[in-house]
């Protein structure tokens, strides 16, 4: 993407080369933003965030291409594994929403906060 985003062809249409930075960068940082969430749904609100940008990626790979900024050959790649992204996202989201689970378990410890000494399930 950076080979394409770099190309001097490109950088005469600002709008288009930043829209496109933007919407790569949003696959990646939704994915990032949605893992730690506490629930598998909350994930997968992101998840399909990410997705819909895999969506904006090829659209703007695509206007790239029709504006002559990039060649067919060009395209091809970047676009291909967009497709290949959004098949895993929607994957991750289906198992995602079947399982359902409220608590994904992020962040726990084998103890309590504060008490080293004592353990989950110990009341004494």
């Amino acid at each position: 993407m950076n080979a394409i985003l770099e190309k001097p062809s490109l950088a005469r249409d600002e709008a288009l080369r930043d829209q496109l930075r933007r919407a790569a960068d949003s696959i990646v940082s939704n994915i990032a933003e949605g893992f730690p969430q506490p629930t598998d749904r909350l994930f997968a609100k992101h998840l399909y965030v990410s997705k819909g940008s895999t969506a904006e990626v090829r659209a703007q790979l695509e206007l790239a291409r029709r504006r002559h900024y990039i060649t067919a050959e060009e395209q091809q790649e970047p676009d291909s594994l967009a497709d290949e992204l959004a098949r895993m996202l929607t994957g991750l989201i289906k198992h995602l929403l079947r399982e359902q689970r409220r608590d994904r378990g992020l962040g726990r410890t084998s103890h309590n906060s504060g008490n080293p000494g004592r353990t989950r399930g110990n009341s004494c």
